[in-house]
């Protein structure tokens, strides 16, 4: 009866670690969307922070040259301009240059993802 008490406890207390795992808080840095630049294998997004005016560079790989295991940031589709009439490579989208976003960073420091300001809120 004990040893079944006590595992019955370590679930639980497992489940509750996992729980706080999965809950863990994003920091949140507001920025403008700048420009952007597409490579052949990547796109470099730029965006500049509210508060001090500070450049960040969001760079999304090519799938093909994403290492596996390698957590790449999820960003809204419409960033870069899809123009039918384009002459060379595509830059940033016109309708979103200047738009407020929000970036989500882990407890690492890594950038987990980009919403724009006021998507974040359904996407919780």
């Amino acid at each position: 009866m004990k040893k079944i008490l006590l595992l019955s406890l370590l679930f639980i207390f497992s489940l509750g670690i996992i729980t706080a795992q999965k809950k863990e808080q994003l920091k949140k840095i507001d920025v403008t969307y700048e420009n952007c630049t597409v490579y052949t294998g990547k796109t470099d997004y730029l965006f500049k922070r509210i508060d001090n005016k500070q450049e960040i560079t969001v760079v999304v790989s090519a799938p093909q040259f994403v290492e596996k295991g390698t957590k790449v940031p999820s960003l809204p589709k419409g960033l870069v301009d899809d123009s039918k009439n384009l002459e060379g490579l595509p830059g940033a989208n016109p309708k979103m240059v200047g738009k407020p976003f929000v970036i989500f960073y882990d407890k690492d420091e890594n950038i987990v993802k980009v919403v724009k300001k006021g998507d974040s809120k359904k996407k919780k």
